[in-house]
């Protein structure tokens, strides 16, 4: 991208002079995306705090016992070496469905937070509102973990929740903002390869911390030293020059020249036609033009389903057999080569055909899955097909971030990433209502998975590609290219 007449200069070409991915960039996004680690932790604790235990009442045993007989006043004594909300608060038999509504309770802070913090951070800033957020979840992590019975446990997780979405949004936006266009890629799969370590490290924290008090408080201890990042991490200059504030920008910039071992380049910095602190944003925005309302709404359905597949087939890794340790991990690590392949793909192929084809492949292997369900096969070819469904899934769910972030102009990026977390939030509090459909009919939650993924995937290859192209600034610059 050329310079403008005048002397004016704008951030694309600022980040080609400076470096589009530099030392100081790297400092930045590796030591703010780590707090995805410890989010991670939140998000998908339940699988070890909530293992239901071998119980017994009277003289019968074991976890099916609510099926022969009612407990009445009988109090089941639980097996000691297993500490789990399940075994606090008797969350069995009747109050069964308790547990998972906590799942779903989690995805409703999700979805409120990336309401709350999607139109906050296009305000405030992204900067201010990660560390707001980092601040908070860490406060209702520990609410939760010392929650005396299980309302005020579900409180806190949807807390929790809603402000986890503030520090995975802020930093995924800021992490491509401070980065040029030929390193997005792999700015946006690096993000999501960082949340996939979380799966081994939280399975050996569950197994060598067998108490699930003591679990979520370390968990929530793990957010607070991302705090001291606050001199380190700066505002985005693209969110500062879209606000009007052109000195402020120039200074980031300047700093991360300067790390970079470079000279920022003279010129003013060209000013986006709108500015947002004049005309202020909202959701409504992203319905106001012919292309905006055409990219919010694939992307929408894409979260979705993305999300709906992804924590369908992630609950289920039980399933994998032998212990909970080892299946909850290689369901994660399945996670990495298919991020690896993804970057591949990316760099070949673009956004729009791999994105697509990944979602699609994780509903055609769930149609899979649900057809040797129907047929009555053996475990271990489902397990496979299940995994092979993990790998294109998490493909899709890495890619889906980076191409958001590149279809929605700066003046609307946070809140458009907001509104398609929300589809993705609203997908998490149905996969596990799906789940239950195994009870009418074992293939028939696959068979639904299937439909999802395949649709939407298709549906996905309606979008235009962005590989290489400069980001766009204002709903006008997007409605008019």
């Amino acid at each position: 991208m050329s310079t403008t007449g005048g002397g004016h200069i704008d951030v694309d070409e600022v980040f080609e002079k400076i470096g589009g991915f530099g030392r100081a960039q790297k400092k930045i996004y590796y030591l703010m995306n780590s707090a995805q680690i410890a989010a991670g932790f939140h998000t998908l604790i339940l699988t070890f705090i909530a293992i239901v235990p071998e119980w017994s009442c009277g003289n019968k045993q074991g976890q099916g016992v609510c099926t022969q007989f009612d407990l009445g006043d009988c109090k089941p004594k639980y097996d000691p070496s297993v500490s789990s909300i399940i075994a606090e608060w008797d969350l069995i038999c009747g109050e069964s469905a308790l547990a998972k509504l906590s799942q779903s309770m989690f995805f409703v802070g999700s979805m409120l937070g990336a309401w709350i913090f999607g139109t906050l951070a296009d305000r405030i800033g992204r900067r201010k509102a990660y560390f707001i957020s980092i601040a908070l979840s860490a406060a209702s992590g520990f609410g939760y973990s010392l929650a005396p019975n299980y309302y005020i446990f579900i409180i806190f997780r949807l807390l929790v929740a809603l402000n986890l979405a503030g520090v995975i949004l802020s930093s995924f936006v800021l992490s491509m903002e401070i980065a040029g266009a030929e390193y997005r890629t792999f700015a946006g799969l690096a993000y999501s390869a960082i949340f996939a370590f979380c799966y081994p490290i939280l399975a050996g924290l569950a197994y060598l911390i067998p108490n699930w008090r003591l679990l979520g408080v370390i968990s929530s201890l793990s957010l607070l030293p991302f705090l001291l990042l606050w001199r380190i991490i700066p505002e985005s200059p693209r969110w500062l020059l879209v606000n009007g504030r052109e000195e402020e920008a120039r200074a980031v910039l300047t700093r991360l020249a300067s790390e970079n071992g470079v000279e920022m380049p003279a010129g003013q910095l060209k000013k986006p036609a709108v500015s947002t602190s004049a005309d202020p944003v909202s959701a409504l925005d992203l319905f106001s033009g012919k292309v905006i309302r055409r990219r919010t709404m694939i992307l929408f359905i894409a979260w979705f389903c993305n999300c709906v597949l992804y924590y369908a087939l992630s609950f289920s890794a039980g399933d994998l057999g032998g212990s909970v340790y080892f299946s909850f991990t290689l369901s994660g690590l399945v996670e990495v080569p298919s991020i690896m392949v993804g970057y591949f793909l990316l760099q070949r192929f673009g956004r729009r055909l791999p994105h697509g084809t990944f979602l699609a492949g994780g509903g055609v292997a769930c149609f899979s899955v649900a057809i040797l369900q129907w047929l009555g096969s053996s475990v271990a070819p489902k397990i496979v097909l299940a995994l092979v469904g993990k790998f294109a899934i998490a493909g899709s769910f890495a890619l889906i971030y980076l191409y958001t972030a590149e279809l929605f102009p700066t003046q609307v990026r946070n809140i458009g990433a907001g509104v398609c977390s929300i589809g993705a939030r609203l997908g998490g509090i149905f996969s596990p209502i799906i789940l239950l459909l195994a009870d009418y009919n074992a293939s028939l939650p696959m068979l639904i998975l299937g439909v999802l993924g395949t649709l939407s995937g298709l549906l996905s290859l309606y979008l235009p590609e962005t590989l290489n192209t400069p980001l766009p600034e204002t709903l006008n610059e997007l409605e008019l290219s």
